[in-house]
Formats: C-alpha cells, sequence, structure tokens
C-alpha cells in the first residue's frame, strides 16, 4: 500500500514513490516454510529481469531494500545493484525531490490539503 501511495510510513513526509520505481517485495525472496531465502536457482529466475542497469533498492526506511540488495549483489553477485539506506524517509524529507503520488486516493489528497493549511 506504501508503494503505491495508499498510505504513508509515519516516519515519511509524504505518501507515494520514487519517479520510474519498480515493486519487487523482499518477501519473494523467501522461503518461508524453511525459514529462509530461497535457492539460488529459485532466486536467480525471480531476479532475472534485473539486467545490467544500475538498481538502486530502496524501501520506507532501507531495512527491507537490505534483502534485495543482498540478494542481487551478494547471492547473485551483481555489481550493479546499490541500497539507497535513507531511503523514502530520506526521500520524501527533500521536497525538491520528485515523488509519484498516482496511486494516492482523492481522499488521501483532500486529506492531505486540509493537514497542511492547518499546520
Amino acid at each position: 500500500a506504501q508503494f503505491y501511495a495508499a498510505a504513508k510510513h509515519p516516519k515519511a513526509a509524504e505518501a507515494g514513490r520514487i519517479p520510474s520505481a519498480i515493486l519487487m517485495d523482499q518477501d519473494n525472496a523467501y522461503a518461508t516454510e524453511q525459514n529462509r531465502l530461497k535457492s539460488r536457482d529459485e532466486l536467480a529466475e525471480i531476479y532475472r529481469g534485473v539486467g545490467d542497469r544500475t538498481i538502486v533498492s530502496y524501501c520506507n526506511t532501507g531495512h527491507w531494500a537490505a534483502t534485495n540488495w543482498f540478494v542481487m549483489s551478494e547471492v547473485l553477485g551483481k555489481d550493479n545493484v546499490k541500497l539507497y539506506d535513507g531511503s523514502m524517509v530520506e526521500w520524501t524529507a527533500d521536497s525538491s525531490l520528485p515523488l509519484d503520488v498516482s496511486g494516492k486516493s482523492n481522499m488521501q489528497k483532500i486529506k492531505d490539503m486540509f493537514s497542511g493549511l492547518l499546520g
């Protein structure tokens, strides 16, 4: 919900996502019934679309994004992966940075507008 701007992390200044971001849920990397990461072959299949372009993994605070970074960088050996540890908390603190809020509901936009007016 937070990725689609339907909800906001309590520490983030605004709901939304970094423009052009692609959702890659870190839960896909886990074999939950075994309480471990999936096999290297399974992970390679899940992350096969990454290619050689630079990837910056982020979430709200950096801790969930670390899973995607770890899998791509350390397990799959990709050197084109970075971790944005400040993530959305840091990004939304700077109002000059672009933010995609296209998933935000009209009701949430109205609430935000009044919240801004009331301080």
